[in-house]
């Protein structure tokens, strides 16, 4: 195994990268078995230990029991989520039960947990980052079934496998849908309404498929311009109950994996002592209990309801002088809202696309960075890569400290899940009097270069990539010892903040003279463009803060109430989001569980509160931006040092108050979304 490209990483440095070039698919599998005995036998050598425990043979020994095998299934879940293939997926299929069995091995060894206890309760005199990593390596085992009997515990271990692979087959099957699904047009007519870019792109789709016509797919930067644009409303319907009911129907079945994952958390909730999974999350969580998220999604609706009624009405009532039709459709929103912001506003997304070519928003970005961190970011391209079409930045402070490696991984691909989110494949730590410094991917299905064009974007999806550097920047400038308590691995409810803050930026003029400049003439954008961009942004977003609200709804709804008494998603569904719903009737056969992979394949479940709960926070932090300075070294430096340096190495509500000087003003998401 010593050639194995997964495994010789042994005298990493801080400046290391891995080895894509080197790692084939059939490396993953012997890498995993080799990763996990020596695992085991690190974990071995920790309960075994004939000395009394102390915090560095017992607590500090664990966090570094499973680092080959953290390496491993780090550059594994980038591939399968980004890059995947059969081999991979049938890999984790075998992996998921292996590696939840491991976890437990730890969570559930009684020798083990007595020497943490043992150090948990010697009231120790330890450095802060330390005593943290004891109080959440305590709490880790409590949390996950130290405290259960041997019986429980095996019956623990049982769902956890189960849950595993549930999940794992959640992913492959939306992917498939996803991939499966092509709106095939072969009459030029019903093109009419979409822009020349858009028409290009599904040629090519159509002859990378070698066929006639134009191919639409349910990938956004397919799907999202056809709703948008295309004047043919049975078309647009089509595509639309296809993105609605992905997951619903064979041979990609999501519905019964649904009740069986919340059936499965459910139980492993009661097993612990918690009513429902989402006392046992939001047990670890800023929020705390469902009673106090309940109240939040209370204040959210009282508020955000009676606007968003408003915003429908009047999008109703344009469709209604437009057609002579009174019942709007959701595959009309984004229509009729385009045809309505080019009227009001006199503003026309297409016409904003050429002054946000991708090259000049990436530097946009880096000149944010550099405005606000003294951050440097120069091209690499001697750094191995998985696609031809990934980038490699290196990171470097003002004083030229190597600060990591950012990866950009932007386009959309059969291999690539859809969505954009950020993925730490090295993590920042500190061991041995080395800083290792991470690698940190942004991935997302951004448009792509047409033949004639480059990739020209819409304003969401440079929304996107700000959002995403936010989290980058978290990874980036983290300045932990532990890689437990690192970067973005907080709290839950905490995490979105440095990356709904980065997005913020997007709502002032300065930060768009930065980049925005038309690709042919390098003009800056335009005032009176740029204005009514900024004014459409404000557009309908009552009704967006109120559907986002009734996603949150649905996840909460499924993780705090009696999931094994549901039969029928789609009745279920009707239940609890009727009072957030605002269109006349639900459509059969369509369904959001089916498709919410952050809540039933990624890690938001009993979770998805957290956005808005993270964009107070952001609203809160960017109002202090505004009022000293949109790019104030000060506030930047006070934002670096008390939360984006920090990880979880203290209480997250402690952070944001050595920032902030006070707690958030909930209030604040109101005035940034311009309904106060």
């Amino acid at each position: 195994m010593e050639n194995n490209p997964l495994l010789f990483y042994k005298n990493d440095t801080n400046e290391s990268f891995i080895r894509f070039d080197l790692i084939k698919d059939e490396h993953f599998e012997p890498a995993f078995e080799v990763a996990l005995i020596i695992a085991k036998e690190n974990l071995k050598k920790i309960i075994e230990n004939p000395d009394t425990p102390t915090f560095q043979n017992t607590i500090e020994a664990l966090e570094y029991v499973s680092e080959d095998l953290g390496r491993v299934n780090s550059i594994f879940e980038n591939l399968k989520e980004s890059n995947t293939n059969k081999i991979l997926d049938d890999l984790a299929q075998k992996m998921a039960p292996l590696l939840a069995d491991f976890a437990n091995d730890v969570s559930f060894n009684e020798e083990l947990f007595k020497r943490v206890k043992y150090v948990y309760d010697s009231n120790l005199d330890l450095e802060k980052e330390e005593k943290r990593l004891l109080e959440k390596t305590y709490e880790s085992f409590v949390i996950n079934g130290a405290l259960l009997s041997k019986d429980d515990k095996e019956l623990m271990r049982s769902y956890d496998k189960e849950l595993a692979l549930l999940k794992q087959k959640f992913s492959e099957n939306l992917l498939g849908v996803t991939n499966a699904y092509e709106l095939h047009i072969v009459n030029e007519e019903d093109l009419s309404g979409l822009p020349e870019r858009v028409i290009e792109m599904a040629k090519k789709e159509a002859e990378d498929k070698n066929k006639e016509g134009w191919i639409f797919t349910l990938k956004y930067p397919s799907m999202g311009p056809f709703l948008k644009y295309a004047d043919n409303a049975e078309l647009r319907k089509q595509i639309s109950l296809a993105s609605s009911s992905k997951g619903m129907n064979e041979p990609f079945d999501n519905k019964e994996i649904v009740l069986q994952i919340a059936r499965l958390r459910k139980k492993m909730a009661n097993l612990l002592g918690h009513p429902s999974h989402a006392h046992f999350v939001l047990g670890n969580r800023m929020a705390k209990t469902p009673e106090n998220v309940q109240k939040f999604f209370e204040d959210l609706y009282e508020f955000s309801r009676p606007l968003a009624e408003k915003d429908f009405e009047e999008l109703r009532a344009y469709k209604e002088k437009l057609t002579g039709e009174k019942e709007l459709h959701p595959w009309d929103v984004s229509y009729y809202s385009e045809k309505m912001k080019k009227e009001y506003f006199d503003f026309d997304e297409e016409v904003l696309r050429p002054y946000l070519e991708i090259n000049s928003v990436i530097n946009g970005l880096f000149k944010h960075a550099e405005l606000l961190y003294d951050l440097n970011f120069t091209e690499r391209f001697d750094v191995p890569v998985y696609d031809k079409e990934i980038r490699v930045f290196e990171v470097r402070s003002k004083e030229n400290k190597y600060l990591g490696l950012l990866y950009l991984d932007l386009f959309p691909r059969e291999s690539k899940r859809n969505g954009a989110w950020a993925d730490m494949i090295k993590g920042q730590y500190k061991k041995d009097g080395v800083d290792i410094r991470p690698n940190i991917f942004i991935v997302s299905s951004l448009t792509k270069p047409t033949p004639t064009k480059p990739a020209l974007l819409t304003s969401d999806e440079v929304l996107t990539i700000f959002h995403e550097f936010g989290h980058a920047l978290h990874v980036l400038l983290s300045d932990c010892k532990y890689a437990s308590l690192s970067a973005y691995n907080t709290l839950w409810d905490f995490v979105e903040l440095p990356s709904q803050l980065m997005q913020s930026w997007l709502l002032k003029e300065e930060s768009f003279n930065i980049f925005a400049r038309h690709y042919q003439t390098n003009e800056p954008l335009p005032l009176g463009l740029l204005n009514a961009s900024l004014k459409s942004d404000k557009f309908m977003i009552a009704w967006d803060m109120l559907a986002q609200l009734s996603m949150a709804v649905v996840d909460m709804a499924w993780h705090n109430e009696n999931a094994d008494r549901i039969e029928n998603i789609e009745e279920f569904e009707k239940k609890i989001r009727t009072p957030y719903r605002l269109f006349s009737s639900f459509l059969e056969g369509t369904s959001i569980s089916t498709s919410f992979s952050h809540i039933f394949s990624g890690g938001y479940s009993a979770g998805y509160y957290s956005y808005h709960w993270a964009e107070v926070l952001a609203a809160d932090a960017f109002e202090y931006f505004k009022e000293e300075g949109l790019f104030s070294k000060e506030i930047a430096g006070k934002f670096r040092e008390n939360i984006l340096s920090k990880g979880n190495t203290e209480d997250p509500l402690e952070l944001y108050r050595k920032f902030r000087g006070r707690d958030a003003d909930p209030k604040a998401l109101f005035r940034h979304k311009g309904l106060m």
